[in-house]
């Protein structure tokens, strides 16, 4: 999905949502106007998406999916 939809989906739904470019493990919520990471950072959401505007960071996000081991 792109970065817009990504970001509402979370907003509006609280959804984890990550990105082809993060880390295994590595999502954010957005929570209003702020960002919040796994670890707990928090930052605006346009602080977040200035060092993200290029193109690769348009699409290919999805919704973070949590991975269990037995």
């Amino acid at each position: 999905m792109t970065l817009a939809e990504a970001f509402l989906k979370s907003k509006t739904e609280g959804v984890k949502i990550t990105h082809r470019y993060f880390s295994p493990g590595e999502y954010i919520i957005v929570k209003g106007n702020q960002v919040e990471t796994e670890e707990g950072y928090i930052c605006g959401v346009d602080e977040f998406i200035i060092g993200r505007r290029y193109p690769a960071w348009e699409t290919d996000w999805e919704i973070y999916k949590t991975t269990t081991t037995p």
